[in-house]
């Protein structure tokens, strides 16, 4: 088959079956016509007219763009289609477009139309772009009403005239995400354009060039209720609140750096004790059976031990409650799968996050966790013990008094006892997040309690709680607690005191 294609007595290329059958081949396409979904007639020739698409049923998405078409026509069988690209042609009129109900986006730009009409019968338009055409006046804009469904509109560089109805009477009623309006006269007749547009266009998101953020419409918001006062105000809070959040995150950010690195300690001290014992072991082994075979297995573990600072260093542990943007399943013999994933990846994701390392590591950080909930939990059974042994004690107090005067042994309280009293009514209402942020806020402010009990103050303001004791000597004592309670129960580093020299 000859692959030019035909052209009339004007030299203008034809729209004909050969020719689309032409381009279709080109372009990699089906040569059924109604096996293909998307047709790209675009810069071809300046095709003038719209014909011989019939066959096309099909066809979800149609490029025209580009060429020299001046009436929209030959589109009536493409129910299917729900998006069209008519810029860049000469059209000067909206029409023939009744059938086409399932557009969704529809681009007429850099044309010559002068009115927007015809547009009823696309009850799912959703992006309308008319930019570099003659719109002009309220009237010429009038048809967008029989759209309002549509999200996202562009009339940028047109000739569109100051009028205050085109917002009020036409924009606002349309359910606008994003507008795109430079270029046109309006924007400099209105005093304060995009204020007023934010406030009267409730749905919109982006303005011209920029977004219209929820703090823009807030700060718009109060200059109509308030004028420039209160929208100074707002300005204010906005920006207190976005401090107040990048502080949150920070620490938020701080706590996850060290969570990892006290994970990277503890799996580097675990292993380190491990291959230790294992070298060990070995030596006595090698003592009374210098074998080959066991020089090679110490020489192997000590190697992994000179290893081991390096591997932790670059050892990476993701927070529990981190989202995952991949699923793993795990099999019987103990084989990790990304069922996602694929190649590289999945074995990336698996030696990063799933290594054996890690694996016992955690294993071995949730046995020690049930140990310590078990040691919790006996804990509290010893001390209902003793709380009921001094019941009884009490009650077996008689009256000594010769003078027949009753009177009640009562038990002298110890500091230690008054201390715990204290502590559980400054903490009254805490929690576990409660003792974390003011650990983060203590080491943030550098033990200036002042700022501490500020900042807590603040978030506990934000989050809506009520705590009583915030003042900077009651964070104070409450701090000295959490330390005396972390390190009470760990062993001294230095057991002889003559070694203090």
């Amino acid at each position: 088959m000859n692959k030019q294609l035909e052209k009339d007595e004007k030299g203008q290329t034809i729209m004909n079956a050969r020719n689309i059958a032409i381009i279709c081949d080109k372009n990699g396409l089906y040569s059924s016509p109604e096996l293909n979904e998307i047709l790209y007639l675009h810069f071809k020739g300046r095709f003038e007219k719209i014909q011989n698409l019939d066959p096309f049923v099909n066809l979800c998405a149609l490029w025209l763009n580009n060429n020299g078409i001046a009436k929209i026509e030959g589109l009536d069988k493409l129910v299917k289609l729900n998006s069209l690209f008519l810029n860049n042609n000469m059209i000067k009129k909206i029409e023939n477009l009744d059938n086409l109900v399932n557009i969704q986006t529809l681009n007429l730009s850099c044309n010559s139309i002068y009115e927007v009409e015809n547009l009823s019968y696309l009850i799912k338009l959703q992006n309308l772009n008319l930019s570099n055409n003659h719109l002009s006046e309220f009237d010429t804009l009038k048809g967008l009403l029989d759209c309002p469904q549509v999200t996202n509109l562009d009339l940028s560089q047109n000739h569109i005239e100051f009028d205050e109805r085109i917002l009020f009477e036409i924009l606002s009623k349309i359910q606008l995400n994003c507008l795109y309006l430079k270029g046109n006269e309006i924007i400099r007749g209105f005093p304060y354009y995009r204020r007023q547009f934010t406030i009267s266009i409730v749905n919109l998101q982006f303005l011209d060039d920029k977004p219209v953020t929820q703090a823009d419409r807030r700060i718009a918001e109060a200059w109509a209720k308030g004028g420039n006062e209160a929208e100074k105000q707002e300005r204010i809070k906005v920006e207190q609140e976005k401090r107040e959040s990048q502080h949150k995150q920070f620490l938020s950010s701080q706590k996850i750096v060290e969570d990892g690195e006290l994970k990277k300690k503890e799996f580097f001290e675990i292993n380190q004790e491990r291959l230790c014992k294992d070298i060990r072991e070995l030596q006595i082994l090698i003592d009374n059976d210098p074998s080959q075979d066991l020089q090679k297995q110490l020489e192997m573990k000590e190697q992994e031990l000179r290893n081991l600072e390096s591997t932790a260093k670059h050892m990476v542990f993701v927070p529990e409650s981190q989202a995952r943007c991949f699923s793993i399943v795990e099999e019987d013999n103990g084989n990790i799968i990304v069922t996602n994933k694929q190649g590289a990846e999945a074995d990336e994701i698996i030696n990063k996050f799933y290594s054996k390392e890690i694996r016992e590591y955690n294993k071995t950080d949730k046995d020690r966790q049930k140990e310590i909930q078990k040691q919790l939990y006996q804990n509290q059974i010893d001390e209902l013990i003793r709380q009921d042994e001094l019941n009884e004690q009490l009650e077996g107090v008689v009256d000594h008094n010769q003078t027949n005067k009753d009177w009640i042994m009562e038990p002298k309280e110890n500091e230690k006892d008054k201390q715990s009293k204290e502590y559980q009514k400054l903490r009254k209402g805490w929690k576990k997040d409660h003792d974390e942020l003011l650990e983060n806020l203590v080491k943030y402010h550098k033990f200036d309690f002042e700022s501490v009990s500020n900042e807590f103050k603040k978030v506990m303001m934000l989050e809506d709680q009520e705590l009583e004791y915030l003042e900077p000597e009651d964070l104070r004592k409450v701090w000295t607690y959490i330390e005396l309670v972390k390190y009470r129960d760990q062993e001294p580093i230095i057991h002889d005191l003559d070694q203090l020299d």
